[in-house]
């Protein structure tokens, strides 16, 4: 299940290798990037329960945070598609979300009891790992704050772009290791260290 770099991540790598600054723009690219193949996985993993669900653990106050924060208000015009944001049901529609990316990143980290009943303990701890790694890639993204935590447009040059794509980089070596965990193959180095910065207390190698 070992997934290869995108075009995309492939390109920014070799601009930071010819010393080439990193802009807000890439960081925008790789953070949608990450969150699309997220998706994607969790989507693989619980698509089918989730549709056959009868109760919603989305609402609009949760889905209100990716309108209020400027950053996933940008990743969504730049690379999402969405349907028309409802008072009532928030991006939920008869299909799902209706956000592709900029959702809030609460929304991959939280699992039902339904889900994490279904699974060993294990199982969990790589769930967790997974759930976690938006909200983490976001963390201080300028002095103490998160990423979702800027409000206006304005406000988003105050980003640290190389911390960013840095820690997207993580992330997306972590993601791969939550891969190989759930296939049960034995994670890299690389991909043990990214899993505990992410999560430093995550044990799950196979």
């Amino acid at each position: 299940m070992h997934a290869p770099s995108s075009g995309g991540a492939r390109r920014r790598e070799e601009a930071t290798l010819a010393g080439e600054a990193p802009t807000f723009k890439s960081a925008l690219d790789g953070y949608a990037e990450l969150e699309s193949e997220i998706r994607t996985m969790i989507s693989g993993l619980f698509g089918e329960v989730c549709a056959l669900c009868t109760s919603s653990c989305c609402t609009p106050d949760i889905c209100e945070e990716s309108e209020y924060s400027a950053f996933l208000r940008a990743v969504r015009v730049a690379h999402g598609k969405s349907s028309a944001f409802c008072d009532r049901f928030g991006w939920l529609t008869e299909r799902g979300c209706g956000l592709t990316v900029g959702r809030p990143p609460v929304c991959y980290g939280f699992f039902c009891n339904e889900i994490l009943d279904s699974m060993q303990e294990r199982e969990r701890i790589i769930l967790r790992v997974l759930g976690r790694l938006l909200s983490w890639v976001g963390e201080r993204a300028a002095g103490t704050r998160h990423l979702v935590e800027f409000g206006d447009d304005a406000s988003l040059s105050e980003i640290n772009a190389s911390r960013l794509i840095e820690r997207i980089g993580v992330a997306r070596t972590a993601l791969l290791g939550v891969k190989s965990a759930f296939n049960t193959e034995r994670l890299s180095l690389e991909q043990q260290d990214a899993v505990r910065r992410v999560s430093p207390s995550a044990e799950f190698d196979a």
